[in-house]
């Protein structure tokens, strides 16, 4: 099988050589297709029960973590000039494609019971914003008299506030949300430079941006540092370009392949399948070892280039099979696994290292069979002393001290073991962030005068058709969310029960002191 397959290789070289560079370009063209994945909840099986609740639960409340979130704490941000300049960037932000909507001081409503009709009108707090400072100042305290936004927009303990941006769900879900996060951005950069006032961005989709955008950053720097290393080391041993430039081709061959692999299975680029790229360098490049250590040897035992070939194919193609498809086979079983991202990195790592192989024994005896024989210098690694010492020493420490080495190895094992038993799993999503980076400023910002801005959502469910409208159930919620408002790292719960407390203060002329649930005397009153 193997002497054919070499007769294959040598005759058919050139169509062959030719048919990879076409397949190359046709997974070249599929690049234009790929995608990075923004998905983070595909590390969950799409059958676990947990998994099922959260998709029942954006399919009742939409997107959970959509929402960016803008911070200020400079009091210069309510002198009326900087106050009318964050009014503009506010209304410039909620104009940007992809943004469904913000909530912010500046265009905040409040009720306004009508006795006439029987209800409540939402009125904007500040239809304009006046150039006057006690004017503001008036209406910037009307605004913090509804108690409805305290401590989820404005910190009334420093003044603090939050503008908070709705994105749209699609738009996360795609390309585009890298777009809508720099906009938006932009407009606070402009306003911070023309103001100096510093302003904190955060929220979820700001962060897994970040974060998408600094992994992806990282993957193409160890793609480049593994290749470059890789090819440092082949030119150290082989001490020829021939033996780098040819290897390094085929690598970029495969890199090629896998990533338009994940285009043609219509998979996107997720924090996994990002590291193909360097598995592959790390897989291909000892078949080049393998392969050209050997074509090598046989050109200095017999000095026939095409022979040496011939056998490299013969006698080293079981050896670089063997290993390639062990290795496809370890990767591959992920593919039985229920979690996604898992299942993908397996289906296209086991492929493409199988394709390695196929690459490699076809690709480098075809080529090297076009280029000139290798000269006295280029054997020189097949005698190298000092690496024959450090063989011959680890042959004779196998066979001289094996017992010791089983009883150390043994000892290694068991101090590996303790150090796995104290393994503990996390789901901290900042914590890989650079400290004193804005991006980490940002949160601690939001953590001290918000409490953080992650969302945390709980769901009552009252068993009833319009339930909510229970008061004693509303009681019940109200009494949870003083018990959850007392732990110090979740910040002030809003609910229906914040919208039924803001409306009976709204029917006793905005009254703060009125911002609670309806009482019996409520019912004489007319509530």
């Amino acid at each position: 099988m193997w002497t054919k397959l070499a007769h294959i290789v040598i005759k058919f070289r050139l169509i062959l050589i030719i048919a990879v560079g076409l397949v190359t370009l046709f997974m070249a063209d599929q690049l234009q297709h790929l995608e990075l994945s923004y998905d983070f909840a595909k590390v969950v099986p799409a059958d676990h029960p947990e998994m099922l609740y959260f998709k029942k639960f954006r399919e009742t409340f939409g997107e959970d973590g959509n929402v960016m979130v803008v911070g200020v704490a400079d009091s210069a941000v309510y002198e009326p000039l900087n106050f009318k300049r964050f009014k503009f960037m506010s209304d410039y932000i909620e104009n940007i494609p992809g943004v469904i909507g913000i909530v912010s001081l500046t265009n905040l409503n409040r009720l306004e019971k009508d006795v006439e009709q029987k209800t409540f009108n939402a009125v904007p707090i500040f239809p304009t914003i006046p150039s006057d400072k006690i004017q503001l100042d008036s209406l910037l305290t009307i605004a913090l008299q509804q108690r409805v936004y305290s401590d989820h927009l404005v910190n009334k303990d420093n003044g603090a506030m939050l503008m908070l941006v709705a994105l749209d769900e699609k738009v996360l879900q795609s390309e585009k949300r890298q777009n809508v996060v720099d906009d938006v951005m932009h407009a606070v950069d402009i306003y911070s430079n023309g103001t100096g006032i510093q302003l904190h961005v955060g929220g979820l989709p700001f962060l897994r941006s970040y974060l998408t955008s600094k992994v992806k950053e990282e993957l193409d720097l160890f793609l480049i540092l593994s290749a470059v290393v890789t090819a440092i080391i082949l030119f150290i041993f082989f001490r020829s370009w021939n033996a780098v430039v040819f290897p390094m081709i085929v690598i970029g061959i495969m890199v090629i392949w896998t990533m338009g692999t994940l285009s043609l299975f219509g998979y996107k680029i997720t924090l996994l399948t990002g590291l193909l790229g360097p598995i592959i360098v790390v897989i291909g490049i000892p078949n080049s070892i393998y392969l050209l250590n050997k074509y090598h040897q046989e050109y200095e035992r017999h000095g026939m280039k095409m022979l040496a070939l011939s056998r490299v194919i013969r006698k080293i193609g079981v050896v670089t099979l063997i290993t390639n498809f062990t290795t496809a086979v370890g990767f591959g079983v992920l593919a039985f696994t229920d979690i996604a991202i898992l299942k993908e990195f397996g289906i296209v790592a086991g492929i493409n290292i199988l394709a390695t192989f196929l690459v490699s024994i076809i690709l480098l005896p075809a080529v090297f069979s076009y280029l000139p024989a290798p000269s006295p210098s280029q054997l020189r690694h097949l005698n190298l002393k000092g690496l024959d010492r450090i063989l011959t020493g680890l042959d004779l420490l196998v066979h001289r001290q094996k017992y010791s080495i089983v009883v150390v190895s043994v000892v290694i094992v068991v101090i590996f073991l303790i150090g796995l038993s104290r393994l503990n799993s996390v789901s901290y999503m900042a914590d890989d962030l650079p400290k004193g980076s804005r991006v980490w400023e940002d949160l601690q910002f939001f953590q001290q005068n918000f409490h953080g801005v992650m969302p945390l959502e709980l769901v009552i469910d009252t068993g009833k058709k319009k339930g909510s409208s229970n008061l004693n159930l509303l009681r019940k919620v109200a009494s949870f969310e003083n018990y959850v408002e007392r732990h110090e790292e979740i910040s002030s719960p809003i609910s229906v029960t914040s919208f039924v407390k803001a409306a009976r203060q709204a029917f006793y002329n905005n009254n703060p002191a009125f911002y609670d649930l309806p009482n019996n005397q409520d019912k004489t009153n007319g509530i």
